[in-house]
């Protein structure tokens, strides 16, 4: 504590850090008397406490510009990382919204002459019974032309063609799911990169890398994608977790080198990471069918008119919930048939 003495008596005290009141001039002090009401502590302060004093200000300044810096930096940080999302949401939706509009043209192959009977003859495959109608017994009607099927193969090879790494397409109707499907040596890659091999965390709908990728050599054909908002990559596979959703729309298309197979869903449920749903390989064709049967009753929406046998194959598209890293959704259907 610092005691000012004035002329009139009145002592004037002031803390170590405090400037020391200012009160109205008096007319009768002096000037000298009214310098002294000016004094800060810091003024008559001893130089040792002077230099701590000092000190105390430089660290505390030092201290308040970092901080400020330091938010500075991670907002333009988080303004950074919204562009790139927003960019890497652009890019990818112009991407795949452009191959899906070129895959459904006409004018996304070309034919040679002695191609064009086996692509334009027959008539389109008959459509697919509802899960009503198949309650009812009925069951899909086989196509008597191999028209879908040699145009789907023909479209694969030209997937190809833009990139080696394509397998197949995948299209699931009432989803708004269209994207080619690659395969890599690893199942890391196409998480961080898109259908022409440029990084985007949007990543590619990919099989898994122990798949082959001619379907029906293998039991259980897994497909990854990643659930980005709005409605992107696999995002929508999350419809299948409303109860009328689920049973009015009931089938995955995927065109591959043996051309279009059709998959009838089965099950949808939350797995963890760890859980089995995405075996490909099985003890012996008994255990494929057991573990069939378990990932049926996994379905959170039951379907009883579906059994499986030995020879059968299905799909398994697994995403993240977004809830939680280790939990994933599984939408599986088994393979009914392959239009060749």
């Amino acid at each position: 504590m610092v005691m000012i003495l004035r002329c009139d008596g009145e002592v004037v005290m002031t803390g170590p850090f405090d400037f020391v009141s200012n009160p109205a001039r008096d007319a009768s002090m002096s000037d000298f008397e009214y310098s002294l009401t000016q004094l800060s502590a810091l003024d008559i302060a001893p130089m040792k406490e002077k230099e701590l004093i000092n000190r105390r200000r430089v660290i505390f300044n030092v201290f308040r510009y970092g901080l400020l810096i330091l938010f500075i930096g991670i907002f333009v940080y988080c303004a950074y990382l919204i562009g790139v999302e927003v960019s890497s949401y652009m890019r990818a939706d112009d991407l795949y919204s452009d191959l899906a509009n070129q895959y459904a043209s006409d004018d996304f192959i070309h034919f040679t002459e002695s191609d064009m009977p086996l692509l334009s003859v027959g008539s389109p495959s008959p459509p697919l019974p509802n899960f009503e109608e198949r309650l009812a017994g009925v069951t899909p009607e086989q196509s008597e032309t191999a028209t879908g099927g040699a145009l789907a193969r023909a479209k694969v090879q030209r997937l190809q063609e833009m990139n080696p790494d394509a397998v197949g397409w995948i299209n699931i109707p009432g989803t708004g799911i269209e994207y080619p499907v690659v395969q890599a040596e690893d199942n890391e890659y196409y998480l961080d990169y898109d259908f022409n091999g440029q990084k985007n965390f949007t990543g590619s709908i990919f099989m898994e890398c122990r798949n082959s990728e001619t379907i029906s050599e293998n039991l259980n054909t897994v497909v990854y994608g990643h659930n980005m908002e709005g409605g992107v990559m696999f995002n929508r596979l999350t419809r299948f977790l409303d109860e009328d959703f689920f049973y009015d729309n009931r089938y995955i298309y995927v065109d591959s080198n043996e051309g279009t197979c059709v998959f009838e869903i089965f099950s949808v449920f939350k797995a963890n990471e760890k859980d089995n749903y995405y075996y490909t390989f099985f003890n012996s064709n008994r255990d494929f069918v057991d573990f069939c049967y378990e990932m049926k009753y996994k379905s959170v929406f039951p379907v009883d008119d579906i059994e499986f046998e030995e020879d059968d194959r299905i799909i398994t598209l697994s995403t993240c919930t977004n809830e939680n890293q280790k939990e994933r959704y599984a939408v599986q259907g088994k393979l009914i048939r392959i239009e060749k």
